[in-house]
């Protein structure tokens, strides 16, 4: 009974509050400019990180996403100047969804987890080769699966794509996130020399 005098007294006091006017809450962020798009995609790669690092759990990228998914149908589209925003959201999502697969305890989630999130990546990939981000998304999320997965196919391609490639990702995406490819790439990856020297 205590706890719904409480809830009948302070519910109409948040509700006041929230119908006061005020400049800072009067302005709705427009969600349909470039600056709102790169700022998301930009904090979509910087959460995928931290979910690699386990800083934070994958479902908080998912969670992410399905809120700029909610954000988007609320206006016709999202005028962005990324050409692939919608391929690299789907991406992330695959990714995130691989990253699921690690984090569960029964060995049929971690199967169902992984060929979810492969299979977006798999798709996007083969629709855009050389798009470097997405071959780091696939790469990063295929590397330590177990080998009875047989992508070692994926690992092999991606790594190529983007240790010859991953230069063009500087000042496109957040230097943290930049820094990490190059980290990975330095440990990770052998460059393929040219040995000609014609």
């Amino acid at each position: 009974m205590r706890v719904l005098s409480v809830i009948s007294c302070v519910l109409p006091a948040l509700l006041f509050v929230g119908m006061r006017p005020c400049a800072a809450q009067s302005a709705t962020p427009d969600l349909s400019g470039p600056a709102f798009a790169r700022a998301s995609l930009d904090s979509i790669r910087v959460m995928y990180v931290d979910a690699i690092y386990e800083r934070v759990t994958p479902d908080v990228v998912l969670d992410a996403l399905d809120a700029l998914d909610r954000a988007a149908a609320r206006r016709d589209s999202i005028d962005t100047d990324e050409p692939d925003i919608d391929a690299l959201y789907t991406a992330y999502r695959g990714a995130a969804t691989v990253l699921r697969a690690r984090d569960a305890v029964w060995p049929g989630s971690k199967l169902k987890y992984t060929r979810r999130g492969l299979a977006l990546l798999d798709d996007l990939v083969a629709s855009r080769p050389g798009h470097v981000e997405l071959r780091f998304l696939r790469l990063i999320s295929c590397y330590r699966l177990p080998g009875f997965l047989g992508r070692g196919w994926s690992v092999e391609e991606d790594m190529h794509v983007v240790v010859d490639r991953f230069e063009t990702l500087q000042g496109q995406v957040p230097a943290a996130y930049y820094n990490e490819v190059d980290a990975f790439v330095r440990d990770h990856g052998q460059p393929q020399r040219n040995t000609d020297d014609n």
